[in-house]
């Protein structure tokens, strides 16, 4: 198995366990609110619009992320006293590698483009991947704001011991 096959695995996985719960009847409201909420008229303008706000938001987080990572290299090398030290800022290093890893998956286009399908299954098969980028973007959201909160709090603190 090549390594993009197992990427898309983990996706397909990832996207069936957040995906649970979104029936027809929920996608068709969250649909309706989507188009009530955007500037397109349009059904699928409105999803693609969306999903070009999530791409604008993933790839912001996805800069903070890069400076945190990059800030917490340099502390690596000039401030680490301690093996404890060490591992804690190597570990919060790889959280932040994984929420990088969800924002490059947000800015991914959509698989749906390289198939064939009638007008409503496409637009069902966009909106299914706009609520598997939404949800992804914001578990990284929340996931970047826990991970900067800690190293704000630990940073000065572990400086201390």
């Amino acid at each position: 198995m090549r390594l993009i096959d197992l990427i898309d695995v983990v996706d397909d996985r990832l996207k069936a366990f957040l995906l649970k719960g979104w029936d027809t009847a929920t996608l068709q409201r969250f649909l309706v609110n989507i188009r009530r909420s955007h500037t397109q008229p349009t059904e699928l303008g409105a999803i693609r619009q969306a999903v070009d706000q999530i791409d604008v938001q993933a790839t912001g987080i996805l800069t903070h992320v890069s400076m945190m990572i990059a800030a917490l290299g340099v502390t690596a090398a000039s401030d680490i006293t301690s093996e404890f030290q060490e591992t804690v800022l190597y570990v919060t290093i790889v959280c932040y590698l994984f929420v990088a890893i969800i924002c490059l998956r947000c800015i991914r286009p959509p698989a749906v483009e390289h198939g064939e399908y009638d007008e409503d299954a496409y637009i069902k098969e966009l909106l299914l991947e706009l609520v598997y980028e939404r949800e992804l973007n914001r578990r990284a959201n929340s996931a970047a704001i826990a991970l900067t909160l800690f190293v704000f709090l630990y940073l000065p603190f572990s400086m201390l011991l």
